[in-house]
């Protein structure tokens, strides 16, 4: 039996994306500020992601940029208590003519439970940075 969001071989994951009326500059500096990465990671405090930066959030989700591309993407790890392997986040820039897509995309989830745990998260992040875009 297919499920939704399950892989062969690592676990579940989900995707969430929106259309964004900005050029990919905006979009990324949006992203990337402290306000924009509260709302899709979590209080960094002013720790600024870089490669190889390794991060710990108020509720001790920790975790690693692995990927810093500006004006296109970036990839962490992010690893929750009661994770027994890290998550892996992607946050894509996809300039499109003067208007942005924002995706979200979150693998090696451990269960159905998690993927529609973070399902629900980046859809209510979405919905907050129309506020803050």
């Amino acid at each position: 039996m297919n499920s939704t969001g399950k892989t062969k071989s690592d676990g579940w994951q989900i995707g969430a994306r929106r259309t964004f009326s900005i050029d990919v500059q905006t979009a990324w500096e949006r992203i990337t500020s402290v306000e924009g990465r509260r709302i899709w990671l979590g209080d960094l405090l002013d720790l600024q992601p870089a490669r190889r930066v390794c991060f710990r959030l108020a509720d001790v989700t920790r975790g690693m940029f692995t990927v810093f591309q500006p004006l296109s993407h970036l990839r962490l790890s992010w690893q929750p208590v009661g994770y027994e392997r890290p998550s892996i986040i992607q946050v894509c820039m996809i300039p499109s003519g003067d208007k942005t897509v924002i995706a979200f995309h979150q693998e090696q989830l451990p269960d159905e439970t998690a993927r529609l745990e973070r399902q629900a998260f980046f859809q209510q992040a979405i919905i907050q940075l129309c506020t803050l875009i």
